[in-house]
């Protein structure tokens, strides 16, 4: 059986089944909005199963055209997932790549039919450009054949489109990080990208993030620079602020994680020692006082540090930092007022047995 005819029949009956789960789907769920989410998660099983199966696998021309049609069937205002979306790939494997390809072509050809997916489908692109660079080679090899095929925007120019509104296509820090260390600020410039809106999605991502020490030292350098571009073009307010909030989650991230390395953070907590904000939680202020010494910390720390609650202090240098270091850390920071006597002693004879190995 050649590879044609395994492909027409894997569609015919893929694109059956995908006619068969709408019907079942819009029976069985009469809700609207949790019909949407069924028909989500429908869809993103079948484009997983698309993208997996070998049966559509093949350089044949007729084999792609195939694929596109099904394809265009689904997803035509007429079919049973128009304007329906299904999400990112964090990975793409390697046999994958050459059907996610036909979906990322349509997607740029045709934006009037495929416009609800392009969103998500550069951040998939970009995110591999980075992060995966193997595979986005492969699917930019595919694309460029497919657009022989049928003519379609050069790649090239549509990726440059991609990181003139990078900021619409960071997914997460992994992506972040990738493009400082690979990219940096300097690149922004060059493709005329949102700085603001760059900015904005940096602080947006560092917030939640669960960055390592390096992704994170990326983030916040990226982040720096938006800043400082900020300040220069006269956006003082704009740039405060931002100094404000990017503090704030430097101190988070290294504050919850139980071994500290100053070489990492205290340089970057140092750039904005001064950027205190209006609210900081007690882990934060932990953490400030941890990674500064005294002379170089602003002096309205202390207020943060009288509003504290002793439970509080307890209970996140219990969390948050190693055991032999409690003793020495509540010293350094002037936080015994936290603490009573007998419980600074027990510390210390701690720190005294861990000194000496017992």
């Amino acid at each position: 059986m050649t590879a044609l005819t395994l492909a027409n029949e894997y569609y015919t009956k893929l694109l059956e089944r995908v006619i068969d789960q709408r019907q079942k789907t819009d029976l069985i769920e009469t809700d609207p909005v949790q019909r949407l989410a069924m028909h989500k998660r429908v869809l993103r099983q079948f484009i997983e199963a698309f993208l997996r199966a070998s049966e559509n696998s093949g350089d044949s021309p007729w084999v792609k055209a195939k694929g596109l049609a099904f394809l265009r069937q689904i997803f035509s205002p007429e079919g049973p997932y128009a304007g329906v979306p299904f999400g990112t790939f964090t990975f793409l494997d390697k046999n994958e790549c050459p059907k996610f390809s036909l979906l990322a072509h349509l997607v740029i050809k045709e934006p009037e039919t495929f416009g609800h997916l392009r969103k998500d489908m550069f951040s998939d692109l970009v995110h591999h450009q980075l992060v995966y660079p193997a595979r986005f080679k492969a699917i930019e090899k595919e694309l460029k054949t497919l657009c022989q095929l049928e003519p379609t925007q050069a790649f090239d120019e549509v990726m440059a489109d991609a990181v003139t509104n990078l900021h619409d296509h960071l997914r997460d820090y992994h992506t972040l990080a990738a493009f400082q260390d690979q990219c940096g600020f300097a690149s922004l410039l060059a493709h005329g990208s949102d700085v603001k809106a760059t900015l904005d999605r940096c602080l947006q991502i560092a917030e939640v993030t669960a960055a390592n020490n390096k992704s994170f030292s990326s983030m916040f350098r990226l982040a720096q620079d938006c800043i400082n571009h900020l300040d220069q073009e006269g956006n003082a307010d704009q740039a405060d602020a931002s100094r404000k909030q990017l503090l704030k989650h430097a101190l988070e991230v290294s504050g919850r994680q139980k071994t500290k390395d100053a070489d990492v953070w205290t340089p970057m907590i140092r750039e904005l020692a001064h950027a205190l904000g209006d609210e900081l939680d007690t882990r934060q202020v932990l953490s400030y006082l941890n990674y500064l010494p005294m002379g170089e910390q602003d002096p309205t720390i202390r207020q943060f540090v009288d509003k504290l609650e002793a439970a509080d202090v307890k209970k996140s240098i219990k969390r948050d930092y190693v055991k032999d270091e409690h003793y020495p850390f509540i010293c350094r920071a002037d936080l015994k007022q936290f603490y009573t006597e007998n419980e600074l002693l027990i510390l210390l004879g701690h720190k005294f047995s861990s000194d000496l190995g017992l």
